[in-house]
C-alpha cells in the first residue's frame, strides 16, 4: 500500500503543493478609477499612485504611472528635519519615519477635505466626513510620537531641552523708549 493510497489519491500532491491541474496567475492590481482622498492605498503600501488623483489636474508633478512625488518629499523632508535636531539620535529613525508616515496621513487628509468639505451631505444627514475618524487616530498617534522624541515643549521640558524664556516686558519698554 502506497502514501498515495493511505492519504488520498492526489491529496499528497495538493498537499505538497505540486497539483499540476492547476495553473497560477498573477493577478494584476486593478487600478481604481477615481481615488476618493488615497489613504487607503497609502495605509497598505505607504504609497499614493497619482493615477485617479483628484488633484491631477493641479498637480505640477503629475505623472500616471508614478507614485505621489509630493508625498514622498514632504516625508524625507520630515524626517531630515527631525533628524538634525541634536537630541534626536539616529537610533531614533525609525520612530521619525513612522511620524513622518503619520504627518503626510494627516496632509493628505486635509487636502482632501479642502477639496471636499469636512460635512458629508448623504441622504439628507449632515455628518462628518468619515475620513475624519482617520485624521483624529493620526493626530493622535503624531502626538505621542512627538512627545516621545521631545517634539512638543512639556517632552522638552521633562528631558530638560527648554531653555527659559527670560521676557521682560519693563526692560523692552526701556530699551524701546531709549531707543526713540
Amino acid at each position: 500500500m502506497g502514501l498515495d493510497q493511505v492519504i488520498g489519491k492526489g491529496s499528497l500532491r495538493k498537499l505538497l503543493g505540486l497539483d499540476y491541474r492547476k495553473v497560477y496567475k498573477p493577478k494584476a492590481p486593478k487600478l481604481p478609477r477615481v481615488i476618493k482622498h488615497g489613504i487607503h492605498i497609502f495605509l497598505k503600501s505607504g504609497v499614493i499612485p497619482c493615477h485617479g488623483c483628484i488633484l491631477a489636474s493641479e498637480c505640477a508633478f503629475y505623472n500616471p504611472n508614478a507614485e505621489c512625488k509630493v508625498i514622498l518629499d514632504f516625508q524625507k523632508e520630515k524626517i531630515k528635519e527631525i533628524l538634525e535636531l541634536p537630541w534626536v539620535k539616529q537610533e531614533d529613525s525609525s520612530l521619525v519615519e513612522m511620524l513622518a508616515r503619520e504627518l503626510a496621513i494627516q496632509a493628505i487628509i486635509l487636502k482632501y477635505l479642502s477639496r471636499k468639505g469636512i460635512i458629508d451631505e448623504k441622504k439628507g444627514k449632515l455628518d462628518l466626513q468619515p475620513i475624519m475618524t482617520k485624521y483624529w487616530i493620526s493626530v493622535q498617534t503624531a502626538t505621542r510620537m512627538m512627545n516621545e522624541l521631545g517634539l512638543t515643549p512639556k517632552a522638552r521640558k521633562e528631558l530638560g531641552l527648554d531653555m527659559e524664556r527670560k521676557f521682560d516686558i519693563a526692560m523692552e519698554l526701556q530699551t524701546i523708549k531709549e531707543e526713540k
